[in-house]
């Protein structure tokens, strides 16, 4: 029985999570202070300001709905 695309979907997404918290340190010290788009266990794009790496992933035809968009920072923000 093959899976449903739904939840192709969300096995995709938490293997990317999951990838993500894997590689935190490394990408901490690669990215630090950007904003990192990433799909696949794949960094797709890179920018500091959240509106531009949307733009520049629209301007590649990205699916953003698909992706995850993540700010990576060595010092934690308060909120």
């Amino acid at each position: 029985m093959s899976e449903s695309p739904i939840l192709q979907m969300l096995v995709s997404g938490q293997n990317d999570l999951t990838w993500y918290q894997s590689n935190l340190k490394k990408l901490k010290s690669k990215y630090n202070n950007k904003f990192i788009a990433f799909h696949n266990k794949e960094v797709i794009d890179v920018d500091k300001d959240f509106e531009r790496l949307t733009q520049k992933l629209q301007e590649k035809n990205i699916d953003t709905s698909n992706i995850f968009i993540k700010f990576v920072g060595k010092i934690k923000a308060i909120l």
